[in-house]
């Protein structure tokens, strides 16, 4: 998934909260029983799991809460940044434009590149 958003001046827990909360009203739209989040930003997982915040004043918990509310299975996952190379190249291949939301359907060239890059290097330090 690609995505792209203006959200002016607001703090990196912000942006990925509403990077999740898009996220997930793709997925319900697209009527899906089941979600996965795995995030960077361990700040947005432990407020997403702290259930007391559903009647947070603060209103992107509580959409996201909302959407999670009707999937029946959610899991969200605190993912290292160093393990998160692909989704960083994903979002750095969207900077500056003003494309919104894409879907990739097949695996791209750069990424499949770069997957294949890290196996090999985890390979060869195996072997050294």
């Amino acid at each position: 998934m690609r995505y792209n958003r203006h959200l002016g001046n607001c703090s990196i827990l912000d942006a990925e909260l509403w990077g999740i909360l898009d996220g997930l009203t793709l997925i319900h739209d697209r009527q899906y029983a089941s979600v996965m989040i795995q995030t960077d930003n361990l700040e947005a997982v432990r407020i997403i799991q702290d259930s007391s915040l559903t009647s947070s004043n603060f209103v992107l918990i509580r959409r996201i809460h909302l959407l999670l509310v009707n999937a029946e299975l959610w899991v969200i996952q605190h993912f290292p940044r160093d393990h998160n190379k692909v989704v960083d190249y994903l979002a750095k291949m969207t900077f500056g434009t003003n494309n919104g939301l894409k879907i990739f359907k097949v695996i791209l060239r750069e990424v499949l590149a770069f997957l294949l890059l890290k196996h090999m290097i985890v390979l060869f330090k195996e072997l050294v």
